[in-house]
């Protein structure tokens, strides 16, 4: 009796605590959906909304873990009726707007071009040898740097 009291009590501490994990994460995304909103108007905004926009896959895998947390949680706890299967399919919504609003003004994106000590026969190992060879707009630099340097 003691011991179901206990784990009871542990499984509400741990959808207490998702529950505030997945809230901040939650105002997270709706942050970086916000600045898409007000870069549709506002193009000075956009270099800093490509940055907001790269975290949003690793925010969208932090809300998923949490959630499932949440509804196991409720689960053993018989509460699943709390449950609320929308917010992550309104979730999901905000973060496709994002990446597509990313998609429209990326083409309005500035340019880099590589500091000319750079050779362009050279094999392209780094980032700057890279754009000299390719000219990438600012969307394609974040994906380079997080996919192939690991920033």
């Amino acid at each position: 009796m003691a011991e179901d009291e206990e784990r009871l009590r542990r499984i509400t501490r741990v959808l207490q605590l998702n529950t505030v994990k997945r809230a901040t994460v939650i105002a997270q995304i709706q942050s970086v959906y916000d600045m898409g909103v007000r870069v549709r108007t506002d193009h000075s905004l956009a270099s800093v909304y490509f940055f907001y926009v790269a975290d949003l896959d690793s925010l969208w895998h932090e809300l998923v873990s949490f959630d499932m947390t949440v509804l196991n949680c409720l689960f053993e706890l018989n509460r699943v009726d709390e449950y609320s299967p929308a917010l992550r399919s309104s979730m999901r919504e905000l973060v496709d707007v994002s990446k597509t609003v990313l998609a429209q003004i990326g083409p309005m994106g500035t340019e880099f071009t590589a500091p000319s000590d750079v050779s362009s026969k050279a094999h392209p190992t780094t980032c700057d040898q890279f754009l000299v060879r390719r000219r990438l707009s600012v969307a394609n630099v974040l994906l380079f740097r997080v996919e192939y340097v690991g920033l």
